[in-house]
């Protein structure tokens, strides 16, 4: 009797314990799509920001300006240490900085369907039992160094062109403003007011790069393809501008005031 006992409890506990793991897969997938999916007042997902897998081991062709969410919810603290402690608190409270700060949106109840969902899903690509913490170092000033534009559009294509892509996240760019408020925008510091009004402003933050995400190196290199595509835009505007060869010709053969073709005006020289 006792032994059928133990068994009718294993199998009950065993059921629990499954019905958990279901809901908890269901959850994540729900969260799967909260980070996919711009959800706040700004086109910003997730996505666009975090990658979700391990960028040491696999590569998508795009470099995002703030850390993998691979193993965030195993590290010991958030946000250089402003966020930490035991249980779900310290990661909600970061993804709740990125939920005002970029997405523009207003915070999410920790116990509220959305954030919950987030959580499972950051912990189904969160494997390892413990991981660093990680540090964000924002730079507030353009480098010293000399930008060179070949490693640049390599770079530009890497960092800028999720978003800046055709029906991308933010609007394709027309390089119209400076290198200098480029490197502002790429780092995320403000500009001498003279400087603010060139075109180049959005109606909601761009997510900067730390210091850890690109190299001062790496935002010269940007910055020099920036000015070395304004220049080949403005040579193929102008050469757009000039007459073609046709358009010469058909002019040169046209009647002068006279009535007079380009043979008659060569039989009166």
């Amino acid at each position: 009797m006792v032994l059928l006992g133990v068994l009718v409890l294993t199998a009950l506990l065993a059921s629990l314990v499954a019905e958990s793991q279901d809901g908890e897969a269901e959850l994540a997938m729900a969260g799967k799509g909260y980070y996919y999916r711009a959800w706040g007042s700004t086109p910003y997902a997730c996505i666009h920001c975090h990658a979700n897998f391990d960028e040491a081991n696999y590569d998508d062709g795009y470099w995002r300006p703030a850390h993998p969410m691979w193993n965030a919810a195993t590290r010991p603290s958030y946000y250089n240490s402003a966020y930490k402690g035991g249980g779900d608190v310290p990661l909600a409270r970061a993804v709740n900085t990125c939920t005002v700060a970029f997405l523009k949106a207003d915070p999410l109840p920790l116990q509220g369907e959305k954030m919950q969902a987030l959580l499972a899903y950051i912990r189904t690509i969160s494997p390892d039992a413990k991981s660093p913490a990680v540090t964000i170092t924002r730079v507030s000033s353009p480098p010293e160094v000399e930008g060179d534009p070949r490693t640049g559009g390599r770079q530009f294509e890497a960092s800028c062109m999720l978003c800046h892509r055709e029906k991308g996240a933010a609007p394709p760019l027309a390089f119209a403003a400076s290198p200098f408020v480029v490197m502002a925008k790429v780092r995320g510091y403000k500009l001498p007011a003279d400087g603010m009004d060139e075109p180049f402003e959005l109606n909601y933050p761009m997510p900067f790069f730390s210091a850890e995400r690109l190299t001062d190196q790496q935002v010269a290199d940007i910055a020099a393809f920036w000015e070395y595509r304004q220049m080949q835009l403005a040579r193929e505007a102008s050469e757009a501008a000039l007459p073609s060869m046709e358009a010469l010709e058909e002019i040169a053969a046209a009647p002068d005031e006279n009535g007079a073709g380009e043979e008659h005006g060569a039989d009166n020289e």
